[in-house]
């Protein structure tokens, strides 16, 4: 538990985590104690919410392998690439 004198927020943050009732929090969680370790995810994203939502299962424990055009376009509206 954090010592309720920190000033910083994010330590405020974790012992208000902490004193919920059951609830544990580690500042280095165990990726093979994660809910997706093991799974692999293949990405084949062009839009916003995509890289958003593969980004949400690798941060649970997915390996997440993107594929991109050798190009470079991510969109058909984009003129950066190529």
């Amino acid at each position: 538990m954090v010592s309720r004198k920190s000033n910083n927020p994010i330590d405020y943050r974790l012992l208000t985590i902490s004193s919920w009732k059951g609830a544990s929090l580690t500042r280095t969680p165990n990726p093979a104690q994660a809910p997706l370790s093991g799974l692999t995810v293949v990405s084949l994203e062009q839009a916003v919410a995509a890289p958003y939502a593969t980004r949400q299962l690798a941060d649970l424990g997915a390996r997440v392998i993107k594929v991109e055009r050798p190009d470079g376009v991510t969109s058909p509206a984009d003129t950066t690439a190529a």
